[in-house]
């Protein structure tokens, strides 16, 4: 006996179902496979972190600068050491202008891990002054530090420069002390009582201020030490230049 319509409409009916629900099967595997795509690469953006902790650039002549970024990974992921994109204000850097390292790099020297510097060096021509810097990972972080790019030798230590040369530009006329370019200007004050010898401006037993026998004062200033000869209290760093006679000498200090 031979299909009834009835038969013949729920057979179509049955597999009509079976089609769309294999369809639909299919279709919902593919978007659990994107949707787990999605959420790695969501959840790698926000375990993925970077920062640009400190700078360093000086040139000895001309104005193609090395530029060196020390960037440290402050996420929980491993990159690779050529995944980051450069940018000096709004010039990108080409790849075949930059190298990098990593410190301390104990793995493996082409892995960025964690809590682990990037060392970016890049060659860019830009004259003395604030620049921006920009590193943008492969992931998606971004950093931007503010920076001086400086010429050794100019007699002006800027910010983050390293320079033996500009060392003097950091004595803010100040006498007892040591100037240091690098990075940037740092001054250590000759302790209270101690003698100066270095630089241009010296303050010891010959000389340095009004008495004949001089000493620091400990805030970078020079003047009369304990039992130097004075004609005042200013002339002495105790601040007393005392009677009687008319040979006074300074009180003692520190």
């Amino acid at each position: 006996m031979g299909f009834s319509t009835y038969a013949f409409a729920a057979a179509l009916l049955a597999v009509s179902y079976l089609f769309v629900s294999s369809i639909t099967n299919v279709h919902d595997t593919l978007s659990a496979d994107d949707l787990r795509a999605h959420a790695g690469t969501v959840r790698d953006s926000k375990a993925s972190s970077i920062s640009i902790a400190s700078f360093n650039s000086t040139n000895m002549t001309g104005q193609l600068k090395n530029i060196t970024l020390y960037v440290k990974n402050t996420g929980s992921l491993t990159m690779q050491t050529h995944c980051v994109d450069a940018f000096i204000n709004s010039d990108y850097i080409d790849p075949a202008n930059t190298s990098s390292t990593v410190r301390p790099g104990l793995f493996n020297p082409h892995l960025w891990n964690p809590a682990e510097t990037l060392v970016l060096e890049l060659l860019h021509e830009i004259p003395v002054g604030e620049h921006n810097a920009t590193v943008i990972s492969c992931l998606g972080d971004s950093d931007t530090m503010a920076f001086n790019a400086s010429m050794c030798g100019d007699g002006i230590c800027h910010g983050g420069e390293y320079c033996g040369l500009d060392d003097d530009a950091c004595t803010a006329g100040l006498i007892c002390h040591v100037g240091v370019c690098g990075p940037g200007c740092s001054v250590s004050l000759t302790p209270a009582g101690e003698t100066d010898d270095s630089g241009d401006q010296t303050c010891n037993e010959f000389g340095g201020c009004e008495t004949d026998s001089c000493v620091c004062d400990g805030e970078g200033g020079c003047c009369g030490a304990g039992g130097s000869v004075c004609q005042r209290g200013t002339d002495c760093c105790s601040g007393s230049c005392p009677p009687p006679g008319p040979v006074k000498y300074c009180a003692a200090f520190p």
